[in-house]
């Protein structure tokens, strides 16, 4: 078990985890209504932010690694009756990303501009990319 232990310590998960911690908090079990949550999670990012020795804050709906993460079957477009690749979906802040230690390699990342309100963005990883966007 120590062995063990002591591999998923020195794994590389793709992202940062030396130094970078997650707290979990579900709004709504706390009894913060829909229409309040926004208004908490701007004030989480910055009192978070506001503590020394924070250098990033980013907010998700789940972590990295978490199971609990929403599933999607993903098909090329005009091809429903195809079988489908299961991806997962998570709802993430602006500065997720930096937070993580992922940076994006094409394109661009999600920005404060992004709202309920504009049309809705997503960021795909390289595995994802090369099977649906080949060239």
């Amino acid at each position: 078990m120590t062995r063990s232990l002591i591999n998923l310590e020195h794994q590389n998960f793709g992202f940062h985890t030396t130094n970078h911690y997650v707290v979990q908090f579900e709004a709504q079990g706390a009894g913060y209504t829909t229409d309040r949550v926004p208004a908490l999670y701007r004030q989480m990012e910055e009192s978070f932010s506001a503590l020394p020795g924070i250098n990033c804050v980013g907010l998700a709906l789940y972590s990295p690694l978490q199971q609990d993460n929403w599933g999607e079957s993903v098909f090329p477009q005009g091809q429903r009756d195809a079988k489908g690749d299961g991806s997962f979906l998570d709802r993430v802040s602006p500065r997720f990303l930096d937070a993580i230690g992922v940076p994006v390699l094409r394109g661009r990342g999600i920005t404060a501009q992004y709202t309920a309100s504009t049309q809705p963005v997503a960021i795909v990883n390289q595995s994802f990319a090369k099977k649906f966007f080949p060239n």
